[in-house]
């Protein structure tokens, strides 16, 4: 791309120049207003020069121009009376994008038999133009023409126009369209898009059979459009959004118009269900029909879609733009569609976009899970529906999928682990469904705004509910369990709970079948007692002759909510008396920060620490009580075990969040007597009861040792007598408790 000034001088000498062409340049033409060039030329192209702001008056000059081109050269100007008159002999005109300004006059003599005239994007006002029968293109729009456009229709009838492509999109015309289309045979592409045009289009536009491209939208036409258009069988682009077409999309549209690339009926009042022999259409790259009045389910035959199947671009010629002349073309095709919850108007990147956009009707049922065939797919927007079902599991295989929304619906279940794999995803909207479960972990999902999964019982980032405790809700819809039906199992804890089951009474069954064996159980325990109790009385003699030499302060550490008290500054803080902290979880970090209180104590004294049993906290320890008490209120069997798997679940969180490294994982040691203790608390919850089925089982022990043997010191069994002193496990510190030797200094 040149930049520069160009000047008189260098044009001097060249006298026998015939053309110039020198487009797409930002060269700028410096001369004199008087200046009348020595050379006559035939071709003259200097788009996107630096021409203006005054319309250049040496083209008077140029008696012999046929093809000129001076688009986007910053002319903001009236065109003078002269230059209309050389329209005549012009083949190619082509003044867009400038702020040219006035009426157009009528342009009804041509000497040439393949005349382009383009004048878009300028400020010309008045009426439309009368123009010749031999105009081949003829391009008006975005100015500001108004009016009526019968008399341009209907302009010599007795002639046929040869006019393959015309645009008067983007104007202010208005009126209804009269019935004088069947002198217009020629033509390929119509624009009468983004007018204030009325009332029903008429039937002759039906004999437009050479029709490819159609765009009617953004007016106020009504009527049932589509039952015209049967015998345009070479239509590719039908864009008549934005307008009050009624009736229902037709069945035949699917084989007679095969080639159709873009279907864009959105915002109309279309009803009816969506035709199975849409998916006939093969190579369709964009369908909206948002915004309607449809009803159905969405075709399970959408994978016939080929096109949006893959990621090929298309080649058809009008999909990348009309050629105006050898040197020149311009993009013809343009859409505007709602991607990324955005409305874009895409025209020379239009062949590579793929969309479904069926938003906001009232479509029910399931998403097919054929939609995920549909790799090329770049947006699929299914919002505001009565969808139900879940997100199709292999919606992962969309690669191409830029942007999903399938808000305000009734989608359940969770979302598919496979959406993590969407890299190029930017835009997701779920919100407003009944989807429930944890957010899959990607980089996509996780950098998207936390308002497109509202309104449903989701967690995980980027939501703030971080998942702590997944439960496994019961079926509780229906009484009655269906195999192989309802919620996913956890077979870790299927696994967990019938291994606890089979090593319960394989250890506990011999004993109550075999006397003899039971006996020899409760001497071994009996003598296991008398053992420990020597030995512990041994340490506690050590530790207090020891405590005597070696001050220490104890800390011991309850499972409550850490640190939801702020004063903790250690450093003035004198361990006169106990100090109660709450606290939630211990983990490394916690375990870092009491074990830094050492540093304010005297060096000689010493700081213990002491984990008091995580079964004794008492919200979570009721929380699997609950749990498991659940049992009576199902009969199906498998949701009895969905009880006992809960309780398993919470005990499971319990211990990990009691783990005070994440080197001392608990295992099958810790859990055990955990879930020995839950189910006996859960069984009787009082504690007179507890204590009186704890009585009653001392007395039934001791009435069968003593038939075994009458002779026996019944105070010999000391297991029983154990029991009924027993005190409940439960806790009654909830709290950090630090003592302090009497003799200590701090």
């Amino acid at each position: 791309m040149l930049e520069g000034v160009v000047s008189e001088v260098h044009f001097s000498n060249l006298t026998g120049l015939t053309v110039l062409f020198a487009s797409k340049n930002r060269l700028t033409l410096e001369v004199s207003l008087d200046w009348i060039p020595p050379f006559q030329l035939y071709t003259l192209g200097l788009g996107s020069w630096n021409l203006g702001p005054k319309f250049p008056s040496w083209f008077c000059s140029q008696k012999q121009l046929l093809s000129l081109d001076i688009s986007n050269t910053g002319i903001l100007d009236r065109v003078p009376p002269w230059f209309w008159n050389f329209s005549s002999q012009f083949e190619y005109l082509n003044i867009s994008h400038n702020q040219i300004y006035g009426e157009i006059p009528h342009i009804p003599l041509s000497l040439s038999s393949t005349l382009i005239v383009d004048v878009s994007s300028n400020n010309f006002t008045g009426p439309l133009p009368c123009i010749s029968s031999k105009v081949t293109r003829l391009d008006l729009s975005n100015n500001s023409l108004s009016g009526s456009i019968s008399h341009f229709l209907c302009y010599k009838m007795n002639e046929s126009k040869n006019v393959e492509f015309l645009n008067l999109g983007k104007n202010l015309l208005s009126g209804k369209i009269s019935n004088c289309w069947m002198k217009w045979q020629s033509l390929i592409a119509l624009n009468l898009g983004n007018n204030n045009f009325i009332g029903k289009i008429p039937a002759s536009i039906g004999s437009l059979t050479n029709l490819q491209s159609l765009h009617l939208h953004n007016n106020k036409f009504s009527g049932k459009l589509l039952s015209l258009l049967k015998n345009c069988k070479g239509l590719f682009t039908i864009d008549i959004g934005k307008n009050e077409f009624d009736g229902s999309i037709p069945k035949w549209i699917g084989h007679r118009l095969s080639s159709l690339m873009i279907v864009s009926l959105h915002s109309n009042n279309f009803y009816g269900q969506i035709p199975d022999e849409l998916c006939a259409l093969t190579s369709l790259q964009i369908l909206d029909l948002s915004h309607n009045k449809l009803f159905g389910s969405i075709p399970k035959c959408v994978n016939n879609f080929s096109t949006m199947a893959r990621n090929n671009n298309s080649n058809h010629p009008l999909f990348l733009s009309i050629s105006l002349v050898a040197y020149s073309s311009t993009p013809f095709e343009s859409e505007l569609l709602v991607i990324k919850g955005k409305s874009l108007e895409y025209s020379t990147t239009l062949s590579l976009v793929n969309i479904i956009d069926l938003s906001n009707n009232n479509l029910s049922g399931e998403i097919p899970k054929e939609v995920a065939s549909l790799q090329g797919l770049q947006s699929l927007n299914l919002s505001s529906n009565i969808l139900t079902g879940m997100i199709p599991e292999n919606i992962g295989d969309m690669g191409s999928l830029e942007s999903v929304d399938f808000s305000v619906n009734q989608l359940s279940g969770q979302i598919p682990q496979s959406m993590s794999n969407l890299t190029f995803l930017s835009h997701l909207n779920l919100s407003n469904n009944n989807l429930i479960g944890r957010i899959p972990s990607s980089t996509q999902l996780q950098s998207l705004s936390a308002s497109s999964f509202f309104g449903n019982k989701l967690c995980g980032p980027p939501l703030i509910d971080n998942c702590t405790i997944n439960y496994v809700k019961p079926n509780i819809e229906s009484k009655r369990s269906k195999d192989f039906g309802g919620l996913k199992v956890d077979w870790f804890f299927v696994s967990m709970a019938l291994g606890f089951v089979v090593g319960f009474w394989v250890v506990l069954g011999p004993l109550l079948w075999n006397k003899q064996w039971r006996i020899l159980y409760f001497q071994f325990l009996d003598h296991l007692g008398y053992k420990l109790s020597g030995v512990v009385a041994q340490t506690w003699i050590w530790l207090d002759s020891y405590h005597s030499t070696h001050p220490f302060v104890l800390i011991l550490v309850q499972h409550d909510q850490f640190f939801t008290q702020h004063n903790l500054s250690m450093r003035s803080f004198e361990f006169s008396v106990s100090k109660s902290v709450i606290v939630n979880y211990i983990s490394p970090p916690e375990v870092a920060f009491l074990r830094g209180i050492t540093a304010q104590f005297n060096p000689k004294i010493r700081v213990q620490f002491g984990l008091v049993a995580p079964w004794k906290s008492k919200v979570e320890n009721e929380l699997a009580q609950k749990e498991l008490q659940k049992i009576n209120m199902y009969k199906a069997p498998r949701d009895k075990l969905v009880c006992i798997l809960n309780c398993c679940k919470v005990i499971g969180n319990l211990l990990l969040h009691a783990s005070i490294s994440s080197e001392d994982v608990p295992g099958a040691d810790e859990f055990l007597p955990v879930l020995i203790y839950v189910t006996i608390k859960a069984l009787s919850m009082d504690e007179t009861k507890f204590e009186s089925n704890m009585e009653t089982a001392r007395a039934l022990l001791s009435g069968i040792l003593s038939d075994f043997d009458g002779q026996s010191d019944q105070s010999d069994y000391r297991f029983g007598g154990d029991i009924s002193r027993a005190e409940p496990m439960e806790s009654k510190h909830q709290s950090l408790n630090v003592y302090k030797d009497k003799d200590s200094t701090i």
